[in-house]
This record gives structure tokens, sequence and C-alpha cells, in this order.
């Protein structure tokens, strides 16, 4: 029968290391952090604050940003038009 019925139905390595690279990226991810708190004097923690992630969610707020930059972007455009007309 081989590999194959033996290990049907279980999980196989190759399933399991994605959790273990998870971790691995966090744990480095957390380290990164306290080596830059601890060799910089000047390093301070920021807590963020209560509703950070979801004042950054709001997509309210993320659609008046969208036409914000749609905005700058256009004027950016037409004034790179009239400056060509302009000159030309």
């Amino acid at each position: 029968m081989g590999d194959h019925g033996r290990l049907a139905g279980r999980p196989t390595h190759r399933c399991r290391r994605g959790k273990a690279k998870a971790q691995v990226a966090v744990a480095r991810s957390i380290l990164v952090i306290i080596w830059h708190l601890l060799s910089g004097p000047d390093a301070r923690y920021a807590d963020l604050g209560y509703g950070y992630y979801q004042a950054r969610t709001d997509t309210d707020r993320q659609f008046r940003n969208h036409i914000r930059q749609g905005c700058v972007f256009l004027r950016g455009r037409l004034f790179g038009v009239v400056s060509v007309m302009r000159r030309g």
C-alpha cells in the first residue's frame, strides 16, 4: 500500500510546516522590535491606543482618502497638461 495508504487522513509534515514558519516569523518580528528598543538610546515604545486599527479600517474614512488622493492625482495630471500647453 505504501506511504499513501498509511498516511491517509492525517496531515503530512509539509502541511504542519506553515504554522511553524508563521511562529518563527512572529518571533523574529518581536526580537527585531526588542533589539531596536534596546540598542537605540532615543528609541521609545509608543502605544497606538484604543481603536487605532478600527480607525485605520473605517470605510467612510477610506472612501474620503481615496477621493482626496484621486483629486490630487488628477490635479497633478491636469497641471502637467496645462503647463505643456503653455510651453507649446
